[in-house]
């Protein structure tokens, strides 16, 4: 059944905007995994603002003690403090407790890895993951964010929404070929996703990690809109796409269908 898609967030030039709060947060947001480190000017130059606008928010979030500053290279990064915002999420998050004893069982169970994510914008973001015995080495921790047309979780969670806003969340996206088996043509994603909203699951085959075969299920709020993902993975080494569908997909099924939020 198609879903009502989620409300969207308070317009950018709302006049309950404050303006320092979003260049606060975007300075914050400049550092990746990509780029733990930045110079004042890589940030002036990321943001595209004036270097005494970059001073005066790096100074203030380096006295919060959200960033701090080497002395010889004279480069900020992000601290531990951050994880204070991160723990107050992941702790207080319903989602996430409702869905953790399904996790750890379904992780049991079948001795692979499964992740739970949620959807932001065109992305999914991973917020808890259990670690098979067979763990495929892709670098992914809490946190991480992929692209949801290349994802199985991704992918169960659009094929949930509104034509109208699976079409916005694919304009919003960069599709690119990420593998040689990333799908990442619209009609042919559209068509995958009306597969996965008639078998209540989706299989990815390698559009993201070349080795990586996952089956990923939408979790469903108790009113019927779309509250996050449950995937399965495992090597493609040691199965083929047909025989994962066959033995998970139905125990992926099922455990999402379980979580009740």
């Amino acid at each position: 059944m198609i879903q009502k898609a989620p409300p969207q967030r308070e317009a950018a030039d709302s006049p309950l905007m404050v303006n320092s709060v979003q260049k606060a947060f975007r300075v914050l947001t400049a550092f990746s995994r990509t780029e733990p480190r930045l110079t004042l000017t890589q940030i002036v130059e990321k943001l595209g603002i004036d270097k005494s606008t970059a001073q005066r928010f790096t100074h203030t979030l380096l006295v919060m003690g959200y960033l701090d500053k080497d002395p010889v290279t004279k480069t900020l990064g992000v601290t531990v403090k951050m994880l204070d915002l991160a723990h107050i999420y992941l702790s207080s998050n319903p989602l996430i407790a409702s869905a953790m004893p399904y996790l750890i069982h379904l992780n049991g169970e079948t001795g692979e890895t499964v992740n739970l994510t949620v959807m932001d914008g065109p992305e999914v973001v991973f917020v808890s993951r259990m670690v098979g015995s067979n763990l495929l080495s892709t670098g992914v921790i809490i946190g991480t964010r992929l692209p949801a047309y290349a994802t199985a979780s991704g992918l169960a969670m659009m094929s949930m929404l509104p034509d109208a806003e699976i079409k916005r969340l694919l304009k919003a996206s960069d599709l690119k070929p990420l593998t040689p088996r990333t799908v990442y043509e619209p009609a042919k994603i559209m068509e995958r996703l009306r597969t996965a909203n008639a078998k209540g699951y989706a299989l990815s085959v390698g559009d993201y990690f070349v080795n990586d075969i996952s089956l990923g299920a939408p979790i469903m709020s108790r009113s019927g809109l779309v509250q996050g993902g449950l995937s399965l993975s495992v090597s493609i080494d040691r199965y083929t796409a047909k025989e994962a569908e066959a033995k998970f997909a139905k125990v992926v099924s099922a455990a999402a269908k379980s979580i009740l939020v």
